[in-house]
């Protein structure tokens, strides 16, 4: 949460990066700055700067990139109230890149939102095997549980709920960073209020 601070370690890694040339790094810079950005709704500016994200990471480090300009894409979208145009995209993700769960989640919250519940719960369903147990301890697991936790919700599936609050419990104090800082979901009480209203509880 502190946000003066990020900043200032993020404009230092554009000179590091250019002088270090490696692709990862000149990703995460153009990366840095276009999630400040989001982080400070300026809608905008957003989207070309998002789309240096994806020229650099197809010319330095393609998959990387791609999962970058995925997760920004999805938070811009879902800030203008655009999510249905993200959909081919995030389900070109899901098909290609099973291994990453998050990107399932994005896909369940985004029917969620459009309340094509059907489609929603079965996208939970998927992800819900063994009390979320499955779900891997990644860079995406937080940011996951709380657009699961907002489709269990929008769902009104306590049970889900139930599961999803014990699990965000832990990191009531924190900021939801998407994955490698590509997006903030922003405060978890947030999500923990919305699954206590649901289990008609105090959060």
């Amino acid at each position: 949460g502190d946000v003066e601070r990020a900043w200032a370690e993020a404009e230092a890694v554009l000179p590091m990066a250019l002088r270090v040339r490696l692709p990862f790094y000149l990703l995460g810079a153009d990366m840095l700055a276009s999630m400040r950005t989001l982080f400070e709704g300026r809608l905008a500016d957003c989207e070309p700067m998002i789309a240096r994200v994806l020229a650099t990471g197809q010319s330095q480090a393609a998959n990387t990139g791609m999962q970058v300009y995925g997760a920004q894409m999805f938070a811009l979208r879902s800030m203008q109230g655009r999510l249905a145009e993200v959909e081919p995209l995030f389900k070109m993700l899901v098909q290609q890149l099973p291994n990453i769960p998050s990107f399932r989640a994005a896909l369940a919250f985004l029917y969620s939102e459009l309340e094509r519940d059907e489609d929603a719960r079965r996208e939970l369903d998927t992800l819900a095997a063994n009390g979320f147990s499955d779900l891997p301890r990644d860079t995406g697991w937080l940011a996951s549980l709380t657009l699961l936790g907002q489709v269990a919700a929008g769902l009104r599936d306590r049970d889900r709920s139930q599961r999803l609050y014990d699990l965000l419990l832990p990191y009531a104090d924190r900021n939801v960073v998407v994955a490698l800082a590509a997006a903030s979901n922003g405060s978890c009480e947030r999500y923990l209020g919305i699954l206590a209203a649901v289990l008609q509880r105090s959060p």
